[in-house]
C-alpha cells in the first residue's frame, strides 16, 4: 500500500497535478509517522510540503516545513547528517512564506531550541531606568535565521499587584546554529517577585513558544521529550526592584485631616536621574466602597504642572526636572466603613523619547489613630471645656503640639504644652482643659461681623510611634547604605524593613521604645532579610548578608531618637 501510494504521488507530481500529490504523499507521511519509521517520514513530509507551496497553501506549507525542521535538528544526529542538505532551505522558506499570512503560526519551542536558561539575576544599567537580563539557548536546527524580537513574560507571583512585564530584545537578533547569548531589557517596573510565564520567539509569522500555564508532559506531541532546562524554567523566580537613582511614585495619605472636610490621599513623585518631558498617573480604587475624585486632583508641592486634557481616571502632568519632586493631592470617599484602602498608580512616563513605566499597589490605613472625647462644664461667665486625647488602638502616640484659637466671638485661654512631644499610651489619655468666654460687642454692626466667624476648633499635631520608628530605622538603614558599595539596592532593603515592622515590633516594645526613646534592634530577627536577599547574584548576596548582619549588630544598643 505506502509503495503505491508513493507511485501514484510521484507521477501526480510529474504531472503537475499537485492537490492529488499532496494527498498521497501527507496519507504516507501520517502512515510513517504512525510506525515511528522517521528516516521514510522525512522523505514524504519534503514532497508533501512542495506540493503545498505550488498550491499555494501557505499556513499549510509552514506547519509541515516546521514540522520537518523539528524531525531534522542535530537532537537526532544520525537523521540530522543525511538530510540537513536536502532540508536546510526549509527554515527560511517557512520564514518567507509566513510573512504573507495574516495569522502568526505557533511552533512548541523545545522543538527546535535546547539549552535554554534565563537569568534569574537582573541587572541596572545605571543611566537610564528599567532592567535588563539575559538568555541563553541553543539553536538545533538546520540553518541559522534572523529574529524580529525575543519575548520573556514575566508574571507577578503577588496577586495583589497583577503585573506583568515583557522584557523585549532590542532589534532584530541572528540566531546561528548552536548557543546564542540575548539581552532583554524592560522599561516597566514593579518592585516584586515574579515567575516565567511565556517565551516566544518571533521572525515574520512564525513564532517558537513555550507557554508555562499549558500542561506539561515530558514528551511532546511529535513524541520527542521536551529538555530538563527547559522544564526548569517553570520554577524560575526573579525578583525585580528599582536602583535608587530611579522614577519613584508612592501613596500616603494627607497629612492634613480635617473632619469636617473630604479626606485626601497624596501621590509623591521623585523623577530621579530623569528629566521628564511629560507623563501620565493613572489611578484605580481596588477597595469595594472606595471614590477617587481625580478630576479635583491638584499639585500641592513642586514646579510640575496638571495638564487639563487627560482621560478618565487619570492626570496628565508636564515636564519635571532631573532630581525633582511633585505632590499631587487627590480627594476621596468612601461609601462603606473600612479600616483601610488598597490603591493601585500606574505613572507612565517618556525620558528621550522612550516611554518608562512605574507600577505600584498600597494599602492605606485610614481609621484615625487618635479619639478625642470633649466634657463641657459650663460657668456664668465661663466655659470650662475639658479634651481628652487618647489612642485609638495599642500604638503609642506622640503629641507635638495643640492650638485652639480666638475667635471675634469667643476667647480661649489653653495652656501650652511643656516638653514637647508629649507621648501618650493606651488607656492614658492627655487632659486638656480649655477655657472659652464670649466676647463683650458693643455695637449691632460689630454683632452682625461676629455671626459669620468660624466656629472654635481644636487643632492637635500628632505622629504614631510606629511610623516615627519606621521613619528613624530607614533613614538609619539609607544613611548607611549609601556610605558602603551597597547604595544601589536601598530601595530594596529600605522596603524590607520598613514591612518588617509590622509584625516585629509587639505592643511591649513600642510601650518601651515611647519609654526610653530608644528603638531595640534585637526585636528585629536577625534572618528578616533572607527572602530577598535570595533574589540576589550568590556572588553579591553573601557580601549584603554579611554587611547587613553586622549593621544590625552594630545598632543592637538601640538608634537614638532625635527629635526635628
Amino acid at each position: 500500500m505506502a509503495l503505491a501510494l508513493n507511485v501514484l504521488g510521484g507521477r501526480r507530481s510529474r504531472a503537475r497535478d499537485y492537490g492529488s500529490a499532496a494527498s498521497y504523499f501527507g496519507q504516507l507521511s501520517s502512515f510513517y509517522c504512525s510506525n515511528d519509521w522517521t528516516r521514510l517520514e522525512v522523505p514524504m513530509l519534503d514532497l508533501f510540503a512542495r506540493c503545498l507551496k505550488h498550491l499555494d497553501r501557505k499556513q499549510d506549507f509552514c506547519r509541515i516545513g516546521l514540522r520537518i525542521l523539528a524531525k531534522t535538528t542535530s537532537r537526532q544526529p544520525l537523521l540530522h547528517h543525511h538530510t540537513v542538505l536536502e532540508v536546510n532551505h526549509f527554515l527560511q522558506d517557512v520564514i518567507d512564506v509566513s510573512s504573507r499570512l495574516e495569522q502568526p503560526v505557533s511552533t512548541p519551542l523545545h522543538l527546535h531550541f535546547e539549552g535554554v536558561y534565563f537569568d534569574p539575576y537582573i541587572q541596572h544599567s545605571g543611566d537610564r531606568d528599567g532592567f535588563r537580563t539575559s538568555l541563553s539557548l541553543r539553536n538545533i536546527m538546520s540553518a541559522a535565521f534572523e529574529a524580529q524580537h525575543i519575548r520573556v513574560k514575566l508574571v507577578c507571583i503577588d496577586e495583589e499587584q497583577r503585573c506583568d512585564i515583557w522584557m523585549t530584545s532590542q532589534g532584530p537578533t541572528l540566531l546561528q546554529r548552536g548557543v546564542s547569548h540575548v539581552i532583554l531589557q524592560s522599561t516597566v517596573m514593579c518592585q516584586a517577585w515574579y515567575r516565567i510565564e511565556r517565551v516566544e520567539i518571533r521572525s515574520a509569522n512564525i513564532v517558537f513558544t513555550h507557554d508555562m500555564t499549558a500542561p506539561t508532559n515530558d514528551a511532546s506531541s511529535d513524541g520527542l521529550p521536551i529538555s530538563d532546562d527547559v522544564l526548569q524554567l517553570n520554577s524560575t523566580r526573579v525578583l525585580v526592584w528599582p536602583d535608587k537613582a530611579a522614577f519613584e511614585a508612592r501613596l500616603a495619605l494627607c497629612k492634613f485631616i480635617h473632619l469636617g472636610k473630604p479626606r485626601s490621599i497624596e501621590v509623591l513623585i521623585s523623577s530621579g536621574r530623569n528629566k521628564v518631558s511629560h507623563g501620565r498617573v493613572s489611578i484605580r480604587a481596588c477597595s469595594a466602597g472606595l471614590r477617587l475624585h481625580t478630576a479635583e486632583t491638584n499639585i500641592v508641592s513642586g514646579n510640575c504642572v496638571i495638564l487639563r486634557n487627560a482621560q478618565a481616571g487619570s492626570i496628565d502632568f508636564g515636564t519635571m526636572d532631573a532630581r525633582s519632586k511633585t505632590t499631587l493631592r487627590m480627594p476621596y470617599g468612601i461609601d462603606s466603613d473600612l479600616s483601610e484602602i488598597k490603591i493601585r498608580v500606574d505613572v507612565s512616563y517618556t525620558v528621550e523619547e522612550v516611554g518608562y513605566q512605574f507600577n505600584c499597589t498600597e494599602e492605606l490605613p485610614i481609621r484615625l489613630p487618635l479619639s478625642v472625647n470633649v466634657q463641657d462644664n459650663f460657668q456664668a461667665r465661663v466655659l470650662f471645656s475639658n479634651f481628652k486625647v487618647d489612642t485609638a488602638n495599642s500604638i503609642p502616640m506622640r503629641i507635638g503640639d495643640y492650638t485652639m484659637h480666638s475667635t471675634k466671638a469667643f476667647q480661649v485661654t489653653l495652656p501650652a504644652l511643656s516638653n514637647a512631644p508629649l507621648t501618650i499610651f493606651a488607656r492614658q489619655p492627655l487632659s486638656l482643659v480649655a477655657q472659652i468666654r464670649q466676647r463683650r460687642h458693643e455695637t449691632s454692626d460689630t454683632r452682625m461681623s461676629v455671626s459669620t466667624e468660624k466656629t472654635l476648633m481644636l487643632r492637635i499635631q500628632y505622629a504614631c510611634l510606629d511610623q516615627e520608628i519606621g521613619t528613624t530605622l530607614e533613614n538609619a538603614l539609607l544613611e548607611a547604605l549609601n556610605e558602603s558599595e551597597f547604595g544601589d539596592l536601598s530601595r530594596l532593603l529600605v522596603t524590607v524593613l520598613g514591612k518588617a515592622l509590622l509584625s516585629a515590633l509587639s505592643p511591649q516594645d513600642l510601650e518601651t521604645t515611647g519609654l526610653l526613646g530608644e528603638i531595640q534592634m534585637s526585636s528585629f530577627e536577625q534572618d528578616l532579610w533572607q527572602p530577598v536577599l535570595n533574589g540576589l547574584h550568590p556572588d553579591r548576596r553573601d557580601k549584603t548578608a554579611q554587611w547587613l548582619a553586622k549593621w544590625q549588630a552594630v545598632s543592637t544598643s538601640g538608634i537614638l531618637w532625635l527629635i526635628d
